[in-house]
């Protein structure tokens, strides 16, 4: 049995973030990944905030920006932050492209990625995996904060949660094949190389 995605669901959902040059909003999941990224920047962590996604679908729990902005102009009304929009990605790998895109036009070094529980793993090897391809590997850290107690089996719209997993991880496989995702040892290694970012940060 391969059980390298259970390691790296504890990877991913034991990170504790630090600060970072922004937090990417990533669409979906209607309003719910909205206040989690803007507590980041509230606790200091980052003062640039992206939103980042471009579908108009709220039966399926895509909210546009243009929903999403009466509640995200409130919440950073008075803080010390600066917004950016990404509305032109139509999906994961576009938000990836396009958000890393932004970040070497921006030189930022460090991104935190916001989704909910059953999408931050494809999120984040699908980030992952356009590093890879341009070999910004060793040159930019995506940290991940999923959204954590959010009720798996609560009917929404949109279905919920706990079979929007069990889908995420059949797109897995469907993008792994496409070769649009990062495998699970990419990931990993990953992670090793960002621990060691941090403990040469702590000893100097």
């Amino acid at each position: 049995m391969d059980y390298s995605y259970l390691y790296l669901n504890h990877l991913v959902y034991s990170e504790k973030v630090t600060n970072a040059d922004c937090v990417i909003i990533l669409e979906g999941d209607g309003f719910e990944r909205i206040e989690p990224s803007v507590e980041l920047i509230k606790n200091n962590i980052s003062k640039n905030l992206v939103f980042s996604g471009g579908i108009s679908k709220p039966e399926t729990g895509s909210f546009p920006f243009e929903m999403c902005q009466p509640q995200i102009t409130k919440l950073i009304e008075k803080l010390d932050c600066n917004l950016f929009i990404e509305a032109l990605s139509m999906h994961t790998r576009q938000q990836a492209l396009n958000i890393i895109e932004m970040a070497l036009e921006k030189s930022w070094k460090s991104i935190i990625l916001v989704a909910s529980q059953y999408h931050q793993i494809r999120a984040f090897l699908t980030f992952l995996k356009v590093l890879e391809e341009q070999n910004l590997l060793n040159v930019i850290v995506i940290q991940n904060y999923p959204v954590l107690g959010q009720k798996w089996f609560l009917d929404m719209p949109w279905g919920n949660r706990f079979q929007l997993m069990k889908d995420e991880y059949t797109r897995i496989i469907e993008y792994t094949d496409k070769g649009h995702i990062a495998t699970t040892n990419t990931a990993i290694e990953y992670y090793k190389w960002k621990e060691s970012l941090q403990i040469k940060q702590e000893k100097y």
